[in-house]
């Protein structure tokens, strides 16, 4: 699949609408992008812009229009006018010229008169043998669009739906497990894809919500070009469509949301709705445990982490991460610093000030030192490295649990 970025004007599409390309369409002096995120329309040129595409990645049509080809979900005929229906639930015209190329291309199926062989004229008498030949050809006929009818009729169209939207959801949770700002692009463009391909799918939203809100916490907007601002609203937008169609993942989405609203005793409550809809999802079982741990209780914390895992979701960044707060939070600083490690050896762009904070309760300050000098050369003077803007980013719901993450911060020499 022909993807945005594969696009001369690649630059000028927004990060919200990046993804696989469906269609292209020239209007006046400006190029209209079709990707399975929505459309976006950019001030480019229509022919420059296909004059580099490859025509294994999809055709011109029409005179206005370049489709990709695995867009195309059906061609179908109109009286003599001849259109492909993609994807995404737009139908797109084929010029008459374009007919015989894309009939080669097999982007084509006809049952018409051109596949018969007409009879030389002198056969074309009165007779027995032609009312039985003619009779035998409307039967031949009528089975021809018997079977056409059939074909199509084979693959309901809902069920296709749900396919496609599954599999492109499957896809992206394997990418938005591997936690890193690069995954969580390609997440995003999978589950921008079914939720384009399906509107109702709303474990896609839920997941694109957590997504989007994840990486603002994080600060991995800056990574791509994006205002924090405008990625919590991608975020929020999502929240409130996985809210119209519920799922255990929107669930867990909001649970997410509300501890970073401080709002603990509610996080709790929709990690049980999540894993009341879904105790087999183990979105639910992962946002109980953060829950938990913020809350000051890492040993039931534990217990849904384990839960989540045999459920599929693997040793993750976000689950190391929450084991070695859950660690912390029990005063084990040799098992908390153990999983921060590992957590940051899969995503080096994991926020690695916990790390810091057990490093400084063990003594090892050479080691955070290292980690903290690498931290103050990437911050702005805007954003600069020291307590106050180290626990801004770090959530407890006691006093006490606070204190010992900056007591070790202290230790560690920040």
């Amino acid at each position: 699949m022909l993807q945005t970025s594969d696009l001369l004007c690649a630059s000028l599409i927004p990060y919200e609408l990046q993804g696989d390309v469906f269609c292209l369409k020239a209007e006046d002096h400006y190029l209209r992008i079709y990707t399975s995120a929505g459309e976006t329309l950019v001030l480019f040129c229509f022919s420059d812009a296909i004059k580099s595409l490859s025509q294994n990645k999809g055709l011109q049509v029409h005179r206005s229009y370049w489709v990709a080809r695995t867009a195309v979900k059906k061609a179908r005929r109109t009286g003599q006018r001849q259109y492909l229906d993609l994807l995404n639930g737009i139908s797109v015209p084929v010029s008459r010229a374009r007919v015989p190329l894309l009939r080669d291309e097999g982007w084509l199926v006809h049952h018409d008169n051109q596949s018969v062989k007409r009879l030389p004229i002198q056969w074309l008498k009165p007779g027995r043998w032609y009312r039985s030949a003619v009779a035998g050809a409307s039967l031949s006929l009528g089975m021809m669009i018997g079977a056409s009818l059939t074909l199509y009729s084979s693959t309901p169209p809902k069920a296709e739906k749900s396919y496609l939207a599954e599999a492109n959801f499957a896809n992206g949770w394997q990418e938005y497990l591997r936690d890193t700002p690069e995954s969580f692009t390609r997440a995003a463009g999978h589950f921008n894809r079914a939720v384009a391909i399906d509107q109702n799918f709303g474990k896609a939203y839920g997941a694109l919500a957590s997504l989007y809100h994840l990486a603002a916490v994080r600060g991995w907007n800056r990574k791509w070009g994006q205002q924090l601002h405008k990625t919590y609203l991608l975020a929020y937008r999502n929240l409130v469509s996985a809210a119209k169609h519920p799922s255990a993942i929107g669930h867990a989405a909001e649970a997410q949301a509300l501890i970073y609203r401080l709002e603990f005793g509610e996080a709790m409550v929709e990690a049980t709705r999540a894993i009341a809809m879904d105790s087999e999802n183990p979105a639910g079982h992962l946002w109980m445990a953060n829950s938990l741990i913020i809350a000051g209780l890492p040993n039931e914390a534990v217990g849904f982490l384990d839960h989540a895992q045999k459920l599929g979701h693997p040793d993750s960044p976000s689950t190391l991460w929450a084991r070695g707060m859950a660690a912390f939070t029990d005063s084990d600083f040799n098992l908390a610093a153990n999983y921060f490690e590992r957590c940051i050896k899969q995503s080096p762009d994991m926020n690695a000030m916990p790390l810091v904070a057990a490093y400084g309760h063990l003594g090892r300050r050479v080691e955070a030192a290292a980690i903290i000098k690498k931290e103050k050369a990437q911050r702005t003077v805007s954003n600069p490295l020291n307590l106050a803007t180290v626990m801004d980013g770090m959530v407890f719901q006691h006093k006490e649990d606070a204190r010992r993450f900056t007591q070790g911060l202290r230790m560690a020499g920040l």
